[in-house]
């Protein structure tokens, strides 16, 4: 992280830790769900470590974009679709995409007014 003013590096700061409270209470609200994912990832490491199954998540270009993509998920299927779920998965995925070299340039804009013009029709 490379910040220029000491300001700046304390607002990236708070912004990660905001997130990281985020999806640390989602996982901690679905602890057996949580324990599934635990679960299922030792036994991958496991058998990749054994030779039997071989899997590197670490290949797949934007892997990190993962963890929020994930808890948005949970948490949409967990209390309904909210402002906050939607912003962490619209940003997991532009992120993931920005990973995977797509090009954004003129698609961004037009996304966003499509959006906000359907969130403004389907509002009660």
């Amino acid at each position: 992280m490379r910040c220029l003013f000491f300001l700046d590096c304390l607002t990236k700061l708070h912004i990660l830790g905001r997130i990281f409270i985020y999806i640390r209470g989602i996982f901690m609200s679905n602890r057996r769900i949580f324990g599934i994912i635990l679960i299922v990832l030792g036994a991958v490491f496991l058998l990749n470590i054994l030779g039997i199954f071989t899997f590197n998540i670490f290949a797949i270009k934007g892997w990190w974009t993962l963890f929020l993509i994930i808890p948005a998920v949970i948490s949409m299927s967990r209390q309904g679709i909210t402002t906050g779920n939607v912003i962490l998965l619209v940003l997991g995925v532009v992120l993931f995409l920005r990973e995977r070299d797509f090009d954004f340039n003129g698609y961004l804009l037009p996304a966003a007014l499509i959006v906000l013009g359907i969130s403004l029709f389907l509002k009660k």
